[in-house]
C-alpha cells in the first residue's frame, strides 16, 4: 500500500481521545496487522447533524494506526448493495484476512425478506478499494437446520496448509436461549468453506452471544464472545452485560464457558463487543465503548488496548496496557498521606486542575478503618455552587468498586476486603472512564459531557492511607 496515505507521527494533534470516524459512530470491530501497521475495519453509523453521504450509514470503515492510540481515517471500505440484494441491508461484522498479496474482507450481508444473513466477501489489491466477490454469498443456512437469520461475525484463523473459522448460527428446531451456537469452518482458499462442527453452544444460558474472537495464548485456546441482551447470570446479580470467555485445548473445541470470567462488565449498555490482536507478542483486546447512560445510545468510540494474559485457575485477566502509557505527559508525584474521616466522607483536594478534561491517576491504597476511599473528581468543579464530584472508590463495607456521576453509577462486586491495600488506575479520556484494581479492568463507563475540575484523595468511615499518588496530564 502506497506510505502516503498515512499521516506522519509528527503531525499528531496533543488531543487525545477514543477514535471514531468523522461524522459517525464507531461500532463492532476487527484488526489486522500489517507490516509495521494495524488497520482496523469497523461497523460505522451516522451521527446526529452528521454531513456524512447516506451511503455511508451502516458501511464498513476503515482506519490505519503506528500505536494503537492515534488512529487516521482512510476511505470507507465498504457499503451496502442495492435494493433486493443479499446485502442491501446494515453490513455487519466480520474480519479481514492477507493472504498472497490479497486483502480478504469477510463481513455479514442482510437481504431481503429482513434479517437473511450470509456470510459474504470482498477482496483488494491495494487495501483501499474493495470488490464484492461475484459469488456472495459464501456461506449461508440451509434453512432446514440452521436458521436463515442468523449467520454472522465470522472470524478466521490460519490452519496449517487452509484456514479455520467461527461462525455465529442458529438451529433451526430450538428455542431462543438453546438455538445459539458458534459453528467451525474449514477452507482451503477462503472462498469455499465446508462446516465441520459445533465449537461453542451454551443452552438455557443466553438468547445471544455474539461478535466471536478465538486464539491461541500460552497452552490454551480461547474463544471471546459479546453478551448484548441483559441475559445470563454471573456471580453478580447487578451485571447486565460482558464479553464473557470460553476455554478448550485446541481450536476444534469444544469450549467450555469459564464462569465469572468477564473481560468488560457493566450494570447497564457501557462496552460493548471486542476483538483482539496480536502485537509485539502481546495479545491485545480492543472494544467499543458507548456514548450513552442505559441504552439510550448504543455505538461510540474505539476503546484503547487492553492486555490479555491467562488467569490462574484457568481463563483470562484484561490488565492495563502500558503502550496507553504514550497518550500522557509527564506524571506528577506525591507524598504519602493518612486520610481520616470519623463520620462521611473527607477530600483531600491534590491542587490539580484537568484543564484538558483528560488524565491518569494512580494510587495505592491501605483501606486500614474506612469504609471506602479512593479519588475524587470533578463533574464540574470541587466549590458547593458547583455540585458534588464523581468518584473513583474501593467499598470494603460491601466488596465492591464504584464510580460514581450525577446520574447514574458503576458498582462491581470485587474482592475488596476491610483493611486490604489495592492499587488503582483512574484514566478519563473526555467523558470516557476506565478504572483499573491491581491492573485489572473493573470498571468502564460513559460520563456525559466531563468537563474541566479537581482532582482529590477521598475517604469515608475512617482512615485511610494513599501512597504512590501520581497524576499524569
Amino acid at each position: 500500500m502506497n506510505d502516503m496515505i498515512y499521516k506522519p507521527l509528527e503531525e499528531y494533534s496533543d488531543e487525545i481521545r477514543h477514535y471514531w470516524p468523522e461524522g459517525m459512530y464507531f461500532w463492532d470491530s476487527w484488526y489486522l496487522p500489517h507490516e509495521g501497521k494495524v488497520h482496523v475495519f469497523h461497523l460505522q453509523v451516522k451521527r446526529p447533524g452528521s454531513t456524512r453521504l447516506d451511503e455511508d450509514n451502516c458501511s464498513i470503515g476503515h482506519a490505519v494506526s503506528d500505536d494503537l492510540l492515534h488512529w487516521t481515517e482512510l476511505p470507507v471500505a465498504l457499503r451496502k448493495g442495492p435494493e433486493g440484494s443479499y446485502d442491501c441491508g446494515p453490513l455487519f461484522t466480520g474480519c479481514t484476512v492477507w493472504h498472497q498479496g490479497t486483502y480478504y474482507l469477510f463481513y455479514t450481508g442482510n437481504g431481503h425478506p429482513p434479517w437473511v444473513e450470509t456470510i459474504c466477501l470482498a477482496t483488494s489489491k491495494d487495501g483501499i478499494n474493495f470488490t464484492k466477490y461475484p459469488g456472495n454469498p459464501i456461506i449461508k443456512a440451509d434453512g432446514t437446520m440452521w436458521k436463515v437469520e442468523d449467520v454472522r461475525d465470522i472470524i478466521i484463523r490460519p490452519d496449517g496448509n487452509g484456514w479455520m473459522g467461527i461462525v455465529v448460527m442458529r438451529l433451526k428446531d430450538k428455542d431462543l436461549y438453546d438455538s445459539i451456537c458458534w459453528v467451525l469452518y474449514r477452507s482451503k482458499d477462503l472462498i469455499h468453506w465446508e462446516m465441520y462442527r459445533i465449537v461453542f453452544a451454551m443452552p438455557g444460558r443466553f438468547n445471544i452471544f455474539e461478535v466471536p474472537d478465538f486464539f491461541p495464548l500460552g497452552d490454551k485456546w480461547y474463544v471471546i464472545a459479546h453478551n448484548g441482551d441483559g441475559s445470563g447470570s454471573w456471580s453478580d446479580p447487578g451485571i447486565y452485560m460482558g464479553t464473557i470467555v470460553g476455554e478448550a485445548d485446541s481450536p476444534e473445541g469444544p469450549f467450555v464457558e469459564v464462569k465469572d470470567n468477564l473481560l468488560h462488565k457493566s450494570n447497564d449498555y457501557q462496552g460493548f463487543s471486542a476483538r483482539t490482536l496480536e502485537w509485539n507478542d502481546e495479545r491485545l483486546m480492543i472494544y467499543g465503548r458507548n456514548e450513552g447512560i442505559g441504552n439510550s445510545v448504543v455505538f461510540g468510540r474505539m476503546s484503547w488496548p487492553i492486555k490479555l494474559v491467562p488467569r490462574p485457575g484457568g481463563g483470562l485477566l484484561p490488565m492495563y496496557w502500558h503502550g496507553c502509557d504514550r497518550a500522557f505527559k509527564a506524571s506528577q508525584k506525591f507524598e504519602s498521606i493518612t486520610l481520616r474521616s470519623e463520620k462521611g466522607q473527607y477530600i483531600h483536594d491534590l491542587g490539580i486542575h484537568t484543564v484538558d478534561r483528560s488524565f491518569m491517576a494512580v494510587a495505592m491504597i491501605e483501606l486500614g478503618s474506612a469504609k471506602s476511599a479512593g479519588l475524587a473528581f470533578s463533574w464540574i468543579g470541587l466549590s458547593e455552587h458547583d455540585g458534588p464530584p464523581s468518584f473513583a472508590l474501593l467499598d470494603s463495607e460491601v466488596g465492591a468498586v464504584v464510580v460514581t456521576y450525577p446520574t447514574s453509577q458503576q458498582k462491581i462486586q470485587w474482592h475488596i476486603k476491610p483493611g486490604g491495600s489495592y492499587r488503582i488506575r483512574l484514566i478519563v479520556v473526555q467523558e470516557m472512564v476506565e478504572l483499573y484494581v491491581d491492573e485489572e479492568l473493573v470498571i468502564n463507563c460513559f460520563m456525559g459531557v466531563l468537563t474541566d475540575g479537581g482532582i482529590g484523595l477521598f475517604v469515608a468511615d475512617g482512615e485511610a492511607t494513599f501512597s504512590e499518588i501520581e497524576y499524569w496530564s
